[in-house]
């Protein structure tokens, strides 16, 4: 994800005492300052400690101060491009808007039934069933995956769900080949460099499902690509693997579950 939703996600993800939050907050009600500010700035900005700061942003990724502002001055310097969820041209109007996302809906209805067909439902359930421990790698939370993540632990899984870079490198130290990871990658030119997640869960030798087409730059790691042969545009594809997940969750709890009830 780019700094802007690492940022969000980070904030969202702490408690409400956290010392960490306040730094979040700081930073997310003062975007605007952000461009050239230095750890001291925000330390005064955010009546935080130097220390404090330091800490936030190794949590979320970052291996200096320097190098998470330029990330975010990036993000938002591209806001109006890369974080748009529809193109300029639907939105000049709120019925165009509206308009869009229909039919962005009825893209996402195909795509999911197209993928997620009784057989593949089968297959990935099955996959998932022989494994020992499945992790999903997630830009932000999908409810969808709840459901999941309740059915694997009703047959003996180890599950988790991170959204984090050092949560999900911390979580992969102790993946091995009876593991399974499920990818969903943001891949705008400004998100962070997952490389190094993906070549750790291939030498932990887990499985890796990546919710992606061929076109993604981490599809060469990929045991399973659930968009192969299809180009769809992100928001389409998001819907459709929140639904596909749903139907997933729905055929594993009739295979796995309801039997042994």
């Amino acid at each position: 994800m780019d700094a802007l939703h690492n940022l969000v996600e980070f904030y969202n993800h702490l408690p409400l005492d956290s010392t960490y939050r306040v730094v979040a907050k700081g930073i997310l009600e003062n975007l605007d300052k952000m461009s050239n500010v230095t750890i001291y700035d925000v330390e005064e900005l955010t009546s935080s400690s130097r220390t404090t700061v330091w800490r936030a942003v190794q949590k979320m990724g970052y291996r200096s101060f320097t190098e998470f502002r330029y990330a975010l001055q990036a993000a938002v310097g591209q806001y109006t491009y890369y974080n748009r969820s529809l193109p300029a041209e639907f939105t000049g109007t709120d019925t165009g808007i509206v308009s869009a996302f229909a039919q962005q809906l009825r893209v996402s209805a195909d795509a999911m039934e197209n993928y997620f067909t009784q057989e593949r439902l089968i297959a990935l359930s099955e996959l998932l069933y022989q494994a020992g421990r499945v992790s999903f790698y997630l830009p932000f939370r999908f409810p969808s995956v709840a459901s999941m993540q309740i059915n694997l632990s009703m047959t003996g899984k180890q599950t988790s769900c991170c959204m984090l870079l050092p949560d999900t490198m911390e979580d992969a130290q102790s993946l091995d080949e009876n593991s399974l990871v499920w990818f969903s990658p943001v891949e705008v030119p400004s998100a962070m460099d997952m490389e190094p997640l993906f070549r750790l869960v291939q030498e932990r030798g887990a499985g890796i499902i990546l919710a992606s087409d061929e076109h993604s730059r981490y599809a060469r790691y990929a045991d399973e690509l659930l968009f192969d042969g299809m180009n769809l545009a992100e928001n389409t594809r998001l819907t459709a693997l929140e639904f596909g997940i749903y139907a997933l969750s729905e055929v594993y709890r009739k295979r796995y579950i309801e039997k042994s009830l």
